[in-house]
């Protein structure tokens, strides 16, 4: 297995609503849709690592007082390992339009509907994230 810590972000948009990335026309891409962020790097901090991947993957710059963290878990998925911090936001209408896809598309999806799209293996993120918005 693979070991990978990564840094991830979920928006959660004013109606309930949650952010996720659309994959499909992603070159390389091994799944059709995901959670935003990445590999934390070499000497990075978990923070540092979503504020860089939020940048390089919807083109809006963060700062460490606008995010908030949600926890830290190991997840294991298609054959990766590793520890998953993540982060969250509350995102209105106007932030919200700011966003511009640089890696696939942006998919909204209700909480009822989350795991149409996303492995089970994303739920205890989804989980500890409810009980805090």
């Amino acid at each position: 297995m693979i070991k990978k810590n990564t840094a991830l972000y979920i928006p959660v948009l004013d109606d309930g609503s949650y952010l996720i990335q659309d994959r499909k026309n992603k070159e390389g891409s091994k799944i059709d849709f995901g959670i935003f962020g990445g590999k934390i790097e070499e000497g990075e901090a978990p923070l540092e690592a979503i504020i860089r991947e939020i940048h390089e993957e919807l083109s809006f710059l963060y700062t460490a007082d606008d995010l908030n963290f949600v926890g830290n878990f190991y997840l294991s998925f298609q054959g990766v390992g590793g520890y998953c911090n993540l982060y969250t936001r509350k995102v209105g209408a106007q932030e919200f339009a700011k966003f511009v896809c640089n890696e696939g598309d942006m998919k909204l999806v209700k909480p009822k509907d989350l795991f149409k799209y996303l492995d089970i293996a994303h739920k205890p993120l989804f989980d500890k994230l409810n009980e805090l918005v």
